[in-house]
């Protein structure tokens, strides 16, 4: 009997139907699952849902439990193939290997492999079927549970993963990381490490491996870039890559990598709209990434702060601001934690010894509901106005020195009748100091009476209160 569809599986079932001994040998021995080797092509492995399923993989459907290079650990391949050399030689049909498996957690698991060589029409081997037993079954780690669980959270978003082997270049897609960008892994094939240098745009991948070899250095607890990646139907889309270093080697160099991209299309288009207006709004504010550096900036931004000849798109605020102190970048962290704060009027002494005096607002900006992208600072120069301000108040200043001293006895109240100047005549000839009393008790705390000296003024007869009331008061005598 021969199917019409070429695949593992049902060349598998022409080797049953032509053999019920080979239906015993998997009924007995396949308890973990199965998988099949093509001799004459060293890299074709297959295997079925049932030992995806005992290495944590998710195979929904026949082709995805195609793997390229197998399950397998790369010294435990070498170690098959001379078994497999070494069984051919002494025409040995059948034999017994146990062999590492790597998990989809990452940890290995010690599988007993019974296995048989299939033969075509003229007796030539050129399949080998291999029956599978877990040697000994652990119980999950509770990480590994956790990672389970991770998975299959993610598995329902638009983030894609990947694990990366630095020391060996094994590179593992997993089908949603293709799909971000239109493929699925199929298509995608060969799948290795120069597959995302091959897709990113060169223009992005020099400043991407620039900070990649920082995490690795360790010089940072995280690897995150931004690049522009080639979609299926020919766009360039914005993608957000992040991973970190998760296994170290005996000798303390990175082993292993994991991390994950998500394309950011949508929020780099919002990026655009804000940095616009900024550029161009008629105020003085910058937008800064959370390592604070300049993402826009205005012109007036430029112009208060006299530095329109320096490039500082890029730059960090603390570069092109070196005199800023703790309490400013104190600020700017909280701000970066969900804080609005601003000041009516705040000094700033420039690194040139200039001074300023500003209006300033810092608040984050977001990426989505609930993480923090950013900062953007609005400030107002308002020297020109504090100065005149210092201005004024030296002209009262000397004014207020003049009525306090001249020899003019002078007095002043304010709307409700209450003393605000009592200068210093006033105060010789009266021989009593200016008190906070109600205009009420004025006439006998000052003792003011009409001009016999024995007729005590009324409210309405005092002169300051009947100015304050409208009244023209010239020459009056008290």
């Amino acid at each position: 009997m021969r199917l019409l569809k070429n695949t593992p599986q049902n060349e598998l079932y022409e080797y049953i139907c032509n053999d019920i001994a080979l239906f015993h040998f998997i009924q007995e021995k396949a308890i973990d699952g199965l998988f099949l080797y093509d001799i004459e092509d060293p890299n074709g492995f297959w295997i079925d849902q049932k030992l995806c399923k005992t290495l944590g993989y998710n195979s929904k459907n026949t082709n995805s439990a195609l793997i390229d290079k197998g399950p397998f650990l790369t010294k435990d391949l070498e170690k098959l193939k001379f078994k497999l050399r070494e069984c051919q030689e002494q025409k040995i049909e059948e034999f017994e290997i146990v062999l590492d498996f790597k998990h989809s957690t990452g940890r290995r698991i010690a599988i007993n492999n019974y296995c048989k060589f299939l033969k075509d029409e003229e007796g030539a081997p050129i399949k080998l079927l291999g029956a599978l037993k877990v040697i000994e079954k652990t119980k999950p780690t509770k990480l590994e549970q956790q990672v389970e669980r991770y998975k299959h959270i993610i598995e329902g978003t638009n983030i894609g993963l990947w694990e990366w082997n630095i020391q060996t270049g094994e590179t593992i897609f997993h089908p949603q990381w293709a799909h971000v960008l239109g493929y699925t892994l199929d298509e995608l094939k060969p799948i290795s490490a120069d597959l995302w240098k091959k897709l990113s745009h060169p223009e992005d991948s020099k400043e991407c491996d620039r900070l990649l070899k920082e995490h690795l250095e360790g010089k940072t607890d995280f690897y995150e870039c931004e690049c522009r990646m080639k979609h299926k139907n020919g766009d360039w889309i914005w993608v957000q890559d992040k991973g970190k270093v998760v296994t170290w080697t005996e000798d303390g160099k990175p082993e292993w990598m994991t991390g994950f991209h998500e394309e950011i299309n949508e929020v780099k288009e919002r990026l655009h709209l804000k940095r616009s207006f900024i550029e161009h709004a008629p105020s003085a504010i910058a937008m800064f990434d959370k390592q604070l550096n300049y993402l826009a900036v205005s012109n007036r931004w430029l112009e208060d702060y006299n530095i329109e000849h320096l490039e500082v798109i890029g730059k960090n605020h603390y570069e092109i601001f070196p005199e800023i102190g703790e309490e400013w970048k104190s600020i700017h962290q909280r701000c970066l934690k969900g804080e609005i704060i601003k000041r009516e009027e705040d000094h700033f002494v420039r690194e040139d010894g200039s001074e300023l005096w500003i209006n300033w607002e810092v608040r984050p900006w977001y990426k989505d509901e609930n993480e923090v992208a950013g900062l953007i600072m609005h400030t107002a120069d308002i020297s020109h106005t504090k100065k005149l301000e210092n201005i004024a108040k030296e002209k009262q200043n000397f004014l207020e020195t003049i009525l306090k001293n001249i020899n003019v006895g002078i007095i002043a109240c304010d709307s409700q009748g209450k003393l605000t100047l009592f200068n210093k005549s006033t105060r010789d000839w009266h021989g009593l100091p200016a008190r906070d009393i109600p205009p009420s008790e004025y006439p006998n705390y000052y003792g003011l009476y009409k001009p016999d000296g024995e007729t005590p003024l009324k409210l309405s007869e005092i002169p300051l209160l009947k100015a304050l009331a409208g009244q023209e008061v010239n020459n009056d005598e008290i």
